[in-house]
Parts: C-alpha cells; structure tokens; sequence
C-alpha cells in the first residue's frame, strides 16, 4: 500500500485525543508523511514548512477505526456518511465480493462516493463447506491458487481464512500473504 507523503500541518481550534476529560485548544498536529509526529500548542513557526490545514475555527480529533466491519452494497450509499458522522475514518473489512469491495475502495478514493478508507480483502477462504455468505469454497491447492492469484491481481489490503481451511492451506495463504507484503 502506498503512503502519503511529505508534511502536514492541521490548527485545530480544539483537540480531542481521546486521554483527557477536556478538549485542548488551539493546537498543531504536524504529520509527517503518514505518522502523527508531533501535538502541542500553536506556534505559528510550525505553519513555514509544509502543506497547512487550517482548522482552527474547528475541533480535531483522531479518526476512530472500525476493525471488523462488512461493507455490503446492500447497505446503500449513506452507510459511508453515517460511519464518518460517528467519527469512524477507517473500515476493516475482512471478507466480502472483491470485484465489489475494489468498487468501493475506488469510488471512496476518487471522491465519487462519501465513506471512510477500507483497507479490505475479497472472500474469505474456507474449506469444502463455507459458512458465510462472504466465504468461497476452497476445497484444493488449485482453487487456493486462483484465490491467491485474483488477492495479488486486485490488491487486497487483508486475507482472511476462516476454520475449515486444511491447515497446509492456511500455512500457504500466509506465507503468501507475506509474499505480497500483506
């Protein structure tokens, strides 16, 4: 996965984190490429370097990150809305159609639809009999190359097993995983 880079700049007029009973305000969050490398208060030397998000007439704060969520069409278009209005900028979305799934990923990195960054992956793999309806059989070493083949084609974020997978299999689809920096 790529990563932004360079450095940002955002005032936030207040600043939740998460750890005290009270907003501080008037505070510098400098990221630099990715990483959060520094809060503390306004110093308007910090805003000479890099791009500045004026955000001071704002309240800031992390964005909150959904681990374990299914993105479904069937949810509709303002599933993506709702998440962001409760502060949830990150999905995780570990099983799911993967032609759908890059669909989404697509058109919420284009700005065509409003939703939080998924980092997903396609089907989960199961063995002969899968449970879920996210779930494709994967009953031979070839059925789990093709899966394995189409994760690495479309660019999957995540691979996930599920518990009828043969053991072998598992160990393969991870050393895959590893393979392709998953």
């Amino acid at each position: 996965p790529t990563h932004p880079r360079g450095r940002t700049v955002v005032h936030a007029g207040r600043f939740v984190d998460g750890t005290r009973p009270t907003a501080e305000r008037d505070v510098d969050v400098v990221i630099d490429g990715h990483r959060i490398a520094a809060i503390g208060p306004h110093r308007d030397e910090t805003h000479r370097q890099g791009t500045v998000v004026d955000a001071s007439a704002h309240t800031v704060m992390p964005g909150l990150i959904e681990a374990h969520g299914h993105t479904h069409r069937e949810h509709g278009k303002s599933f993506g809305s709702i998440h962001l209005a409760y502060g949830i900028t990150t999905v995780r979305s570990p099983g799911g159609h993967p032609y759908e799934a890059i669909e989404e990923r697509e058109s919420i990195a284009s700005g065509r639809r409003i939703g939080p960054r998924p980092f997903l992956t396609g089907y989960l793999l199961d063995g002969a009999r899968p449970y879920y309806p996210m779930a494709t059989p994967a009953p031979t070493d070839a059925v789990v190359d093709l899966e394995l083949e189409r994760a690495r084609r479309l660019g999957y974020d995540l691979l996930k097993t599920y518990v009828r997978l043969p053991d072998l299999q598992q160990k393969r689809m991870v050393e895959f995983a590893h393979s392709i920096g998953v």
